[in-house]
């Protein structure tokens, strides 16, 4: 899109992807003493807990996490920072700290969810306020968060218990008023009739932590956390392990099975204790274990081998990933240079098998946009991706860097001029025709000209449908970046409103606007230009050559088009919620939104601009043939 006239950005990205549990669950809460996802629906979460961080940090490793959730199935991974030992967080508040940071931010960008744990057995009641409200103030805002703020009480009783943590439940509350919030009971987290009988009230979304040990707690813990459960209390079981509660000597496989069986019976979180390679039982690794991940069966210990296969049991805490979207992505490539990031970002989907690429349009028709979509999909590996070019009246405005000049004569492509395209229409026709009903969805990202032209289209050679009834019957969603929302003007709407109009005014399949407020905030491309491994790059060449160009760039790129390709693939959850309604536009351009129900609906964003910017700027560096999972 071209926004050289109007000044503003944001580029939109979903951290979360089809398959991890945050994208299906969201936002955590409690209902009554059941936790329950952004559906409504009752979820459990399984996972492991890393060993103390001051005593084995080197798994403190985004590649654990990623490991831990996609070869043990964990949904959930607990970050137990070390408090008063050597090395623990009053030793060293930074180091400590950047130790969790590490973790959350691996869980973030797994998709799972992560407990940041101050795993201490006294009450450090300033420390814990000054670490909790950094952490809110900097994560609150991700669904994957949840706070334990007392590991096991080792000597304090109920109510000073209480009494430290509601002190630290209002620092996080002041800067995240949601996420889940873990309350530490008596005795090692063993005495939970005291919170049944007094809970802290005034807050929502709290449960209160009950720990075992097969070896050492018998029924009379089950019985006990039974009756607290129902006399109303909440309870996550945030420890946990086979053997005794010195975490050594023997496994007593039938208590742990009875633990197992009675979570299950309830619907109970649970976390199993611990990754780490020290030499006892709960330690689930050997020495030989990397710090990263991909672990063989000999790195793991027996303690270590039960668990993966209890939590292997569970169905996979990610759904199935879905067929490939089919994807027509039409673009005015050329008068800004965020459409680059966009088919960037297109590719990078294909690339992990999430995306099917049927064509890429032009909706403007200066010399050579065919042979500059071209060299883009041939760097990518996709040199016979269809392209379309419109032949009838369509605007030729060009970027004025003159990036497209250099894609095109450094780079390989086998179409040389506009002229060795079919017409845009027409390939919208052969290619809609060809596919399943429904099964379509439509990314654009420059003007509304060739839709425009493909509704107003007669029967032909590919089927006897008008473009109007060929478009209903084969086009699932319809995404654009295109218009200002509430209201405001737009370039792509601006610059061919008679288009834009009778687009809006005549489909029948559901839209979904990325709006110019959404891209506003969220500038790209400066670690794509100073990335010193990536060469020989037509993207990077475009940024390197027009960042410098512009003093509104000095931060980065405004990336518009970017988050209508983030949305078709992702959706816009957990990032953004959707207003409902109908767009109109002005004889001027003027953009505005009628309320309702209808099946035309705008973003509206939900998390801060960073979040997006930094999954855009790793999305923007995407090789081609690798594949990440965004």
């Amino acid at each position: 899109m071209r926004h050289f006239v109007l000044t503003c950005c944001f580029a939109v990205v979903l951290s979360a992807a089809f398959t991890q549990p945050v994208y299906l669950h969201g936002r955590l809460e409690v209902n009554g003493t059941q936790l329950q996802d952004k559906n409504g629906q009752p979820y459990a979460l399984h996972g492991m807990s890393l060993g103390w961080s001051c005593f084995h940090p080197r798994f403190y490793t985004a590649g654990t996490v990623d490991w831990l959730y996609k070869d043990w199935n964990c949904s959930v991974i607990r970050a137990a920072m070390g408090v008063e030992p050597k090395g623990g967080y009053k030793d060293d508040p930074a180091g400590s700290t950047a130790k969790i940071e590490a973790v959350v931010e691996g869980a973030i960008k797994s998709g799972i969810y992560v407990i940041i744990d101050w795993h201490s057995h006294h009450v450090n009641l300033q420390e814990a306020k000054e670490f909790f409200g950094k952490m809110a103030a900097k994560y609150g805002n991700y669904p994957n968060i949840i706070y334990e703020l007392f590991n096991e009480p080792a000597v304090a009783g109920w109510p000073g218990i209480k009494a430290y943590a509601e002190e630290v439940i209002k620092v996080i509350r002041e800067k995240d008023p949601e996420n889940i919030i873990l309350v530490g009971c008596p005795k090692w987290d063993q005495e939970l009739q005291w919170p049944a009988a007094d809970p802290i009230k005034g807050y929502k979304n709290l449960m209160y932590t009950m720990h075992f040990y097969a070896g050492t707690h018998k029924q009379w813990l089950r019985d006990r956390t039974d009756a607290a459960i129902k006399a109303g209390l909440p309870v996550f079981i945030s420890e946990s392990a086979g053997m005794a509660s010195d975490g050594d000597g023997p496994i007593d496989g039938q208590e742990w099975q009875k633990y197992v069986d009675w979570i299950n019976r309830d619907n109970l979180s649970w976390i199993t204790w611990s990754v780490s390679d020290k030499n006892e039982t709960c330690s689930v690794l050997n020495t030989t274990a990397s710090s990263t991940g991909n672990w063989k069966d000999s790195d793991i210990k027996e303690s270590g081998l039960k668990t993966r296969a209890y939590l292997k049991a569970y169905p996979p805490v990610g759904k199935a990933p879905q067929a490939p979207l089919s994807i027509i992505f039409d673009t005015d490539m050329g008068p800004d240079y965020d459409d680059v990031g966009a088919i960037t970002l297109l590719h990078a989907f294909a690339d992990e098998g999430k995306v099917n690429i049927l064509a890429t349009m032009a909706s403007t028709k200066y010399e050579h946009v065919a042979a500059v979509l071209d060299v883009l999909n041939t760097y990518f590996g996709r040199p016979g991706v269809p392209i379309g070019v419109p032949r009838g009246k369509a605007l030729e405005l060009k970027d004025w860097q003159h990036w497209t000049d250099t894609l095109v004569a450094k780079y390989p492509h086998a179409i040389k001029t506009n002229s060795d395209v079919p017409d845009a229409v027409a390939l919208y026709r052969k290619i809609l025709a060809q596919q399943p009903d429904q099964s379509v969805t439509l990314v654009t990202v420059g003007f509304l000209t060739n839709l425009s032209g493909l509704l107003q289209s007669g029967g032909d050679e590919y089927s006897p449908l008008t473009g109007k009834a060929l478009a209903r019957q084969k086009v699932k969603n319809l995404v654009c970046m295109a218009g200002r929302f509430p209201s405001g003007y737009e370039f792509n709407m601006d610059k061919d409103i008679a288009a834009s109009r009778y687009v809006f005014d005549n489909w029948e399949t559901p839209v979904l606007f990325s709006g110019f407020e959404i891209g506003e905030k969220i500038k790209c491309g400066l670690p794509l230009i100073h990335n010193e491994r990536i060469r020989n790059s037509p993207v990077k060449d475009v940024f390197r050559i027009s960042i410098p160009l512009a003093p509104e760039d000095s931060a980065g790129r405004k990336s518009w088009d970017e988050t209508a390709v983030l949305v078709a693939v992702n959706g816009p959850e957990p990032f953004y919620t959707v207003e409902n309604g109908k767009v109109v536009l002005a004889d001027d351009g003027k953009v505005s939104w009628n309320p309702g129900n209808g099946s035309q609906h705008y973003l509206v964003a939900k998390m801060p601009a960073p979040v997006v910017q930094k999954l855009i700027d790793e999305m923007i560096m995407h090789q081609p043939g690798s594949v990440e999972h965004y």
